[in-house]
């Protein structure tokens, strides 16, 4: 009986290798990263120096707390952060209510708060179609 299981598992293991076409196997599988780092890049060089670099699509302002006369706060990555601080390998310049401006090495670089994106329907609902017709 086992014998006869073993059997008719090998045969299904055949049938299903013969009748499965070769192109349902990609022959390269490629990594769309959209502007952000490639994971699987490693951060540490072969000579064993650590690959630097500041990309601001790493870091994602996720809430703003704007407060101008006891100091602005805000949310990146999960962190709070206040003006002068320093994120990865940039320093926070300003904050404003929709924005935050990072420098590093005199490079200036926005990050912006960006609102959900609403589908259609929600977004009529709530008066904010912004959809313009022709």
């Amino acid at each position: 009986m086992l014998n006869r299981l073993i059997f008719l598992g090998a045969v299904l293991m055949v049938l299903i290798e013969l009748f499965i076409p070769p192109y349902a196997y990609p022959e390269e599988i490629r990594y769309l990263s959209g502007g952000r780092r490639d994971p699987f890049q490693p951060l540490i060089t072969k000579e064993g120096m650590v690959v630097q670099g500041f990309n601001p699509s790493d870091l994602k302002v996720e809430g703003i707390i704007f407060d101008p006369r006891k100091g602005s706060l805000v949310l990146i990555n999960g962190d709070f952060y206040k003006q002068g601080d320093s994120v990865k390998e940039a320093k926070i310049i300003s904050i404003f209510k929709d924005r935050v401006i990072l420098s590093q090495n005199d490079e200036k670089k926005e990050l912006w708060l960006r609102e959900e994106i609403l589908p259609q329907e929600t977004a009529k609902e709530q008066g904010k179609d912004e959809t313009k017709k022709i």
